[in-house]
């Protein structure tokens, strides 16, 4: 409690003070309470009797009608937190729902109002820290009417006047409140409260717009450990992705506003708790982590990230550890991953850095997976010169899935081809035609297997011959891709035998056609 010569409100109601705000504010609402509570703020025994009184006779001012004195009365309770201090928290709940309530009524359409309303709230929260910040998981309950506010200017100014507690906090009251955000984000996940604690958390992590605060330090490493509520929802569970979600939504915000060297330490942290979860087999973790990395890194739009070498290393880690089967979801965050990097390097114009990449991720074009083919088509839609680099790795990867998931590989193939034009042969030297052997293979069987099908036709014995769509969009795919892939001198009369028995087919048809005319007429 403060000493009486410390005693703000009894100086801000004396005849000085009080008689300035009276000379100021002539309202109604205000000569009002001024004549109603001054006989009881004389010394501060009289304000610690009647505090109750007094809060509630400052309270019911607190309409749009008497909005001209809103600023002297939330003055006045800012400077009555002062004096009774501790005594002053249990009035904290009946303040945030006027304050609410206040808003509700048209105020929070009034930029005045709403600067007036979070100074003296602020001011509250600094008066009162050292007493608050004993119980966290209290503020956030008393406020969450206001932090998850329709309004996102509302919800932005009680993120920022509570971050300022949330910074001061022992790290156990900081894990208290971080678990009591999630679970309320849980609870019900929807967009306003993820809003509300994604902008909470990236003020706690910010002592200014463009600079991270030392908490930082303490408090991503704990939003993002496995035994945080970053990692206890279950996949099935509807509240699960909501939490990281929130946090997506707090880091991006610290990439559009942060400086990129403030950054590079949240880059180094993520990559490191991903590094040390390598081993642990928590695959659901990692991949959380993964997701969180990429959706900052992946679109950087403002050129903040000039660093990769982290990246290529945490990709170079998960690719010898060889953590995931190739059908597993993290091995779709890891080619993610590996894209933003491609798109990085890329970006800063680092080609020689991005060939050496390329020739440490080889093992990765070896997998097995649709989900190489999604990277890969990811790729063909990026310049030419960095498909220059992967060219090879790519024709190999056709290679290996071409019997596996013939049609999608195809028109892969063909998009690979109108991107590089004329320059695939520069890719195809002796040992390059060698590891193409599955796709040659695979040309010739399907164009003997469409070389007998159409004979049997042509002799009657298949009549009608039965075309599945996907056969001939493999069949158009080869076409299409014959010349590119094989050597066309050697194998061109496969084709050329092929064509020929098509306009045989045609012409036999047409003569049946022309007969069965005859035969109407």
């Amino acid at each position: 409690m403060a000493t009486p010569s410390e005693a703000r409100a009894v100086k801000s109601l004396n005849k000085s003070s009080g008689g300035r705000f009276v000379e100021l504010n002539t309202a109604e609402d205000f000569i009002s309470i001024y004549e109603e509570i001054f006989p009881l703020v004389q010394t501060l025994p009289q304000i610690i009797l009647q505090k109750d009184l007094i809060v509630s006779s400052l309270l019911s001012r607190l309409k749009m009608e008497g909005r001209l004195s809103h600023e002297p009365i939330l003055r006045l309770i800012a400077a009555l937190s002062r004096d009774l201090l501790e005594d002053f928290i249990p009035f904290l709940r009946t303040i945030a729902d006027s304050l609410e309530c206040l808003l509700q009524s048209g105020a929070d359409r009034d930029p005045e109002i709403i600067e007036q309303i979070f100074t003296s709230w602020s001011y509250i929260m600094m008066y009162l820290q050292k007493y608050l910040i004993k119980d966290v998981g209290h503020v956030l309950r008393i406020t969450a009417k206001l932090r998850y506010y329709p309004k996102d200017y509302v919800r932005e100014f009680m993120a920022e006047s509570v971050s300022f507690l949330l910074r001061k906090t022992p790290v156990q009251q900081l894990k208290k409140g971080i678990t009591k955000l999630m679970g309320e984000v849980v609870e019900e996940p929807s967009e306003l409260r993820k809003s509300g604690v994604g902008a909470l958390l990236s003020h706690v992590m910010r002592i200014t717009s463009s600079k991270l605060h030392s908490r930082a330090e303490t408090l991503i490493p704990l939003l993002v450990d496995e035994s945080s509520s970053f990692d206890h929802q279950s996949v099935e569970d509807p509240g699960s992705g909501a939490v990281l979600e929130v946090l997506i939504l707090a880091f991006q915000r610290l990439y559009a506003e942060l400086d990129p060297v403030e950054l590079t330490f949240i880059w180094k942290c993520l990559c490191n708790k991903i590094t040390d979860c390598v081993p642990n087999g928590k695959s659901l973790h990692l991949s959380r982590l993964l997701t969180l990395l990429i959706s900052v890194v992946q679109n950087d739009y403002l050129g903040k990230i000039s660093d990769y070498q982290t990246m290529v290393e945490l990709v170079g880690l998960l690719l010898t550890m060889k953590v995931v089967d190739p059908d597993s979801e993290i091995i779709d965050k890891i080619l993610q991953l590996m894209l933003c990097i491609v798109d990085g390097l890329s970006n800063y114009k680092k080609m020689q850095a991005l060939l050496q990449v390329s020739s440490q991720w080889v093992p990765v074009f070896d997998l097995r997976s649709q989900s190489l083919l999604t990277f890969i088509e990811d790729l063909l839609m990026r310049d030419p010169s960095i498909l220059n680099i992967f060219g090879t790795h790519i024709l190999c990867a056709f290679n290996n899935l071409i019997e596996v998931s013939a049609e999608r590989v195809l028109n892969l193939m063909m998009n690979f081809c109108e991107k590089l034009g004329g320059e695939i042969p520069s890719f195809l030297d002796g040992k390059s035609r060698e590891k193409l052997s599955r796709i040659h293979i695979f040309f010739e069987e399907t164009l003997r297997y469409w070389f007998g099908q159409i004979n049997e036709a042509i002799e009657g014995n298949l009549s009608p011959i039965l075309f599945q769509q996907n056969k001939l969009a493999v069949l158009w795919g080869i076409i299409r891709c014959f010349s590119h892939f094989t050597d066309a001198k050697a194998h061109s009369s496969l084709l050329m035998d092929l064509i020929i028995t098509m306009d045989k087919l045609m012409m036999v048809n047409l003569v049946r056609y022309f007969y069965g005319f005859l035969d109407v007429l």
